[in-house]
C-alpha cells in the first residue's frame, strides 16, 4: 500500500477522533467515565500521530532517519501500553459504574501497562520487539508477534470476563444485552490487526479502532439523556424505561420490588449550609446507594429532588431487608468518616408486586412512596 495513502487514512482517523474530542469537551460533565474516555481518545490520537511518523520514512535511504525511526517506534510501543491501561480502566468503569471494584483491579492493569512500557524501552538495547536496519526498514524482533498477541489478549480477556460476569448476574434482559455488547467491542480492532498483519501495510486496525470509539461515543451521547448529570446515576427517564420494560414482557421476573428513598432534612441542609452543600449531600448519598446496589445488581435512579429509587427483581423479603439495612449501615459509616457539619440520614419506603401490567406499575410506585413518607413521619416524630 502506498505510504501516502496510509498517511491519508491515519490523518482521517485523527480528524475523526479530534471531532469526538471537541464534542466531548464542549459537553463535558462531571462523570468519571467521560473523563477516562477523553483520556483514551487523546492517547489514541498521540498513537496515530506517532504511527505516521514511524511509518512514512521507512525504506528511506537517508541515514539520519534511523535514530528518528527507532525513537518513533519506541514511543509507539510505549503508547500502546498507555492505551491498553486506559482501555481496561474505561471498560471496567463502564461495566461496573463504580470505583470500589475498579480500585481492586487497578494494580493488575498497572502491571500490564508497566510491562509493555518497560519492554518498549528495553527494546532500544535488545531489539527484542523490532529493529531498524541500515536501509531504514522495520524488522520484526523475536518477541514481536508473541508480544502483540499478549497485548491484545490482555485487552480482551479482562474486559470479556468482566462483561460476561455482569451479564450472568444481570436481573434485566436489557442490561444483559448491554453487557454482552460491551464484551465484544474490542473484537473488531483485533480482527483488523490480524488482517493488517496478514495482508501487509494497511491501517485496518486503526479504521476498526476509530469505528469502535465512534460507537462508544454515540452510546455515551445516548446515555447522557438517561443519566443524572449531578449524581451520575440513572435519571427519572431511565427509571421509567426500566420499570416499563416489565409490562407485557414474556421473560419477566416473578417479582419486582421498588424502594423509594428520601434524604432526611435535605431542605435544612440547603437552607443552612447552601446549595453547594446540598449538591454534595446528593452526590455522596448517590455514591452510597451505587455501592450498595452494585453488590446486588439492582437498578438505581434519581427519582426527583432528593429522592432516589431502587428496582430489584426476584428478591426475597430477607434480601430486601438486608438491602435496606445495608443502606443505613453505609450511611452511618459515611457519617463516622466525614467532617461535614451535618449528618446524613434517609427514609426508605418499599413495595413489592408479582404482576407487571400498567395498573400494577402505578400501584407499586404509589405504595413505595406512601411507605417512604410513613418512615419520614416516624423519623420526624423521633426527633421531637
Amino acid at each position: 500500500m502506498p505510504q501516502k495513502l496510509y498517511a491519508e487514512i491515519i490523518a482521517f482517523c485523527v480528524l475523526v477522533l479530534l471531532l469526538i474530542l471537541f464534542s466531548l469537551k464542549r459537553n463535558m460533565t462531571i462523570l468519571l467515565g467521560e473523563k477516562i474516555f477523553i483520556a483514551l481518545i487523546v492517547a489514541h490520537i498521540a498513537l496515530l500521530v506517532v504511527d505516521a511518523l514511524a511509518t512514512l520514512p521507512l525504506g528511506t535511504a537517508a541515514p539520519y532517519f534511523r535514530p528518528m525511526l527507532i525513537a518513533a517506534n519506541t514511543v509507539y510501543f510505549f503508547l500502546i501500553g498507555i492505551v491498553v491501561f486506559l482501555w481496561l480502566v474505561y471498560t471496567d468503569y463502564r461495566l461496573s459504574t463504580e470505583t470500589s471494584g475498579l480500585k481492586k483491579r487497578l494494580p493488575l492493569y498497572a502491571v500490564i501497562c508497566t510491562a509493555i512500557c518497560l519492554l518498549s524501552v528495553a527494546n532500544i538495547f535488545t531489539g527484542w520487539i523490532f529493529k531498524i536496519n541500515e536501509r531504514n526498514q522495520f524488522v520484526f524482533g523475536i518477541v514481536y508477534f508473541p508480544l502483540m498477541l499478549l497485548i491484545w489478549l490482555s485487552a480482551i480477556i479482562p474486559t470479556l470476563l468482566l462483561a460476561l460476569q455482569r451479564a450472568a448476574r444481570a436481573s434485566l434482559t436489557i442490561l444483559r444485552r448491554d453487557y454482552l455488547i460491551d464484551a465484544f467491542y474490542i473484537l473488531p480492532p483485533f480482527v483488523g490487526w490480524i488482517l493488517q498483519t496478514l495482508f501487509g501495510l494497511f491501517p485496518l486496525v486503526w479504521i476498526m479502532t476509530v469505528c469502535t470509539l465512534l460507537l462508544h461515543f454515540h452510546e455515551l451521547q445516548g446515555r447522557q439523556s438517561s443519566i443524572d448529570a449531578l449524581t451520575g446515576v440513572n435519571n427519572r427517564r431511565a427509571f421509567n424505561r426500566y420499570i416499563e420494560s416489565f409490562i407485557d414482557n414474556p421473560g419477566r421476573k416473578s417479582s419486582l420490588a421498588l424502594f423509594i428513598i428520601d434524604i432526611n432534612n435535605f431542605k435544612e441542609i440547603n437552607d443552612t449550609y447552601g446549595h453547594t452543600a446540598g449538591d454534595d449531600a446528593l452526590i455522596t448519598f448517590a455514591k452510597i446507594l451505587r455501592k450498595v446496589c452494585g453488590r446486588r445488581n439492582c437498578i438505581l435512579a434519581r427519582y426527583g429532588g432528593d429522592e432516589f429509587a431502587i428496582i430489584c427483581t426476584d428478591a426475597t423479603d430477607a434480601q430486601l431487608d438486608a438491602l435496606a439495612a445495608d443502606i443505613e449501615r453505609e450511611v452511618e459509616i459515611e457519617n463516622a468518616n466525614s467532617n461535614r457539619p451535618y449528618k446524613l440520614s434517609c427514609s426508605i419506603g418499599r413495595a413489592v408486586r408479582t404482576g407487571f401490567d400498567a395498573e400494577q406499575i402505578e400501584s407499586i410506585i404509589n405504595d413505595a412512596d406512601r411507605n417512604m413518607y410513613k418512615k419520614k413521619k416516624e423519623y420526624k416524630n423521633s426527633k421531637k
